[in-house]
């Protein structure tokens, strides 16, 4: 995610384990990105450079900063709060993404896979118009349906 947006999901079967973002990030990228923050950066990089060095030779592997108090024995160069320029970036933007979802859980849990799978593509659809409509000068049109969206938005907020 960078800016609150989601590029992408994963629907996991079993534990999350290092090879789930090895793959998303492998499959969906053309080269490994400038920086990956994950909960478990110090591993996730070991494992990275070991199957793949030439399309992660640039990234630098970092911890957000909640699960960086759980790391012993880790490379403060892992630590994200150690970099100023991060200072006042959520590094847990998938963290709360889940959370909204796991909020849901009553609801999804009766969903057919198919059905689940489109209502997190719909969900991640709406929480992305959320955080553009943030970003977005009000008066820029330039961004096809977002007056739109917001007008949406302000009515429904309405209703509630």
């Amino acid at each position: 995610m960078k800016m609150n947006i989601c590029y992408g999901f994963q629907l996991m079967e079993n534990c999350e384990g290092p090879g789930v973002p090895f793959q998303i990030f492998r499959q969906r990228f053309k080269e490994g990105p400038d920086e990956i923050i994950y909960d478990n950066g110090c591993s996730f990089s070991h494992y990275a450079y070991n199957r793949d060095p030439g399309h992660f030779w640039r990234t630098k592997f970092l911890c957000d900063k909640v699960h960086w108090k759980n790391h012993q024995g880790c490379s403060e160069g892992f630590n994200s709060s150690a970099y100023p320029y991060l200072e006042k970036v959520n590094t847990n933007v998938a963290e709360h993404r889940n959370r909204k979802l796991r909020d849901l859980e009553s609801m999804v849990s009766y969903m057919t896979t198919q059905n689940f799978v489109l209502f997190v593509k719909l969900f991640s659809a709406h929480e992305n118009m959320l955080q553009i409509a943030k970003m977005v000068d009000p008066l820029d049109n330039s961004i096809p349906y977002i007056s739109v969206y917001r007008k949406f938005n302000e009515m429904m907020a309405k209703q509630k």
